[in-house]
């Protein structure tokens, strides 16, 4: 991540891997791609905490964490600071830029998680709220579409192995 900098860089942000939980990395790759889409199309809009690097000037010009406003998602305010004193952020796809975290246990916890990541992008530009709202209607036809997947698969398997003739056309095979 050192490499992608140079005087105009402030924070670069690789990649984070779930790699003891499928659902919660496929979850972070996600939003991670969705982040890093937004900024490969010049619209910046986070960094994340757990893998980032931000040089000693961008840090400084903000004053550090002291002196940033508070926020629950630390990494989202110092990103807006730090992009406010025209700092660039990088996103890093690379297995070289992978960073390694270990998955939230227990329901309850990943809703905190989760809400307080929703308290952060919030405060993004209305675009961009807008974007992560239809990423969630997307992602619950999605669930819907699996349910069927799922239920369908098995019906259509235990129908299989129920003897008779298929129907097909108003023919019989």
């Amino acid at each position: 991540m050192l490499s992608q900098f140079d005087t105009d860089t402030g924070i670069v942000t690789g990649v984070t891997h779930t790699p003891d939980d499928q659902s919660q990395c496929c979850d972070r790759l996600i939003d991670l791609g969705m982040v890093k889409v937004l900024h490969d199309y010049n619209v910046p809009v986070t960094t994340m905490g757990n893998n980032m690097v931000i040089s000693k000037a961008a840090y400084s010009s903000v004053g550090g964490y002291e002196n940033i406003p508070f926020s629950i998602t630390e990494d989202l305010e110092l990103f807006k600071q730090v992009s406010k004193k025209g700092y660039k952020v990088k996103q890093v796809y690379d297995r070289k830029a992978l960073g390694l975290t270990k998955p939230i246990f227990g329901f309850k916890n990943i809703l905190e998680q989760r809400k307080r990541w929703m308290l952060g992008a919030i405060q993004l530009p209305w675009p961009i709220v807008l974007v992560l709202f239809i990423q969630a209607l997307y992602l619950k036809q999605l669930i819907n579409h699996e349910l069927y997947s799922w239920i369908l698969s098995c019906t259509s398997l235990i129908y299989f192995f129920i003897p008779g003739k298929v129907s097909w056309k108003g023919r019989k095979f």
